[in-house]
């Protein structure tokens, strides 16, 4: 889970166990870097996790939040996380890395070439590593704030959340269908 301070400063991913009387003190996950590390998510199979991160990388500070991947080994012991290259991880801010059923992984991003301040965008990686990249488009985005895409676990419908309002949205025919605003208005 994620904690940050009364001013949502400072975001650390931490973990706790279950135990016979209770749940044991948080402590910083095992995979914890120097900067802040936000918005976990696990695979369907519970050995990869991603997230995002501001944190040092060979020397060189963190300018601004990256998405990174863990893997868990047959062992239950997380590996070294690995920074996404490029076209994932971009200039602007990355959010909410969010793994899809078909292989897709959807995250929200304010880099470049948007529509709007953060938009929603979805990347593929192939056999060789190489990543491809697009935005969803005038359906999904607008000129506002769309950071945060929850794919279902069937790959079907996603729930978007923007600065204002949760949104919904069905894969029709391999293409997302014009959002609609989930609750009253």
């Amino acid at each position: 889970f994620v904690r940050s301070s009364p001013k949502f400063e400072g975001w650390r991913i931490l973990r706790s166990h279950c135990t016979e009387k209770g749940w044991s003190k948080p402590e910083d996950a095992p995979f914890a870097g120097d900067g802040v590390d936000a918005d976990p998510y696990f695979t369907a199979d519970g050995r990869t996790l991603y997230f995002i991160s501001v944190r040092t990388v060979d020397g060189v500070k963190g300018k601004d939040l990256d998405i990174w991947r863990v893997q868990r080994g047959a062992d239950h012991v997380w590996g070294k996380p690995t920074r996404l290259p490029e076209p994932i991880n971009s200039t602007g801010q990355e959010w909410f890395p969010r793994p899809a059923a078909d292989g897709w992984l959807y995250f929200g991003s304010s880099r470049p070439g948007g529509l709007g301040k953060n938009d929603i965008w979805r990347g593929r990686e192939d056999a060789n590593g190489h990543w491809t990249v697009e935005n969803l488009g005038a359906a999904i985005n607008t000129a506002a704030d769309e950071y945060e895409p929850l794919p279902s676990p069937d790959g079907n419908r996603m729930v978007i959340m923007t600065d204002g309002a949760y949104y919904e949205s069905t894969l029709e025919g391999g293409r997302w269908t014009p959002r609609k605003r989930l609750g009253t208005q």
